[in-house]
């Protein structure tokens, strides 16, 4: 059993680095896109066609699902400190479960729509009319990063069943 806990600890370490490099390869794309834009408008050219939108539509939300996953590895997404801290033992151990599970269910959740969404939209080609930029790319985040969240939920769902020490974060 600790094998298999160890390889899905495993996978979700893995996962979510690849996520939050992901992420912050987004942020660098989504800091030079706006950088563009107001030095093309400081200069007098005009603007870049279609930057709001893609701004919304596909970087913004590269940034944030990309960035859920290391949270929630890091385990500051979904727990709730102020209720958790005045139990102990046993308690303190379902209540912690207890919000891993509805995380797990919320995420299997955002993920299946959002995979149901991706196809969709990658089958229609969906993309920024103003600028012709393919928005579809960014809606394959949303299922990729709630499977992370998921494997990372269910690592931390076996560590409160089958304890062991977990103490680095993202070595």
């Amino acid at each position: 059993m600790e094998t298999v806990i160890k390889r899905l600890d495993g996978a979700a370490k893995w996962l979510t680095r690849l996520s939050v490099a992901l992420g912050a390869v987004a942020t660098l794309g989504l800091a030079v896109h706006i950088a563009l834009e107001v030095t093309v408008r400081n200069v007098g050219i005009g603007s870049i066609v279609g930057t709001t939108e893609v701004v919304a539509g596909f970087w913004m939300i590269l940034v944030v699902f990309f960035g859920i996953a290391g949270a929630q590895r890091a385990q500051e997404h979904t727990t709730v400190t102020m209720l958790t801290s005045a139990l102990t033992g046993r308690m303190a151990a379902a209540a912690t479960a207890t919000g891993l599970l509805l995380t797990l269910v919320a995420f299997g959740l955002i993920g299946w729509t959002g995979l149901e969404s991706a196809v969709h939209n990658t089958a229609i080609g969906e993309y920024d009319p103003s600028s012709n930029f393919p928005l579809w790319i960014a809606r394959w985040s949303v299922p990729l990063c709630a499977l992370t969240i998921c494997v990372e939920t269910l690592a931390s769902l076996a560590q409160i069943f089958v304890p062991r020490t977990r103490n680095e974060q993202f070595s």
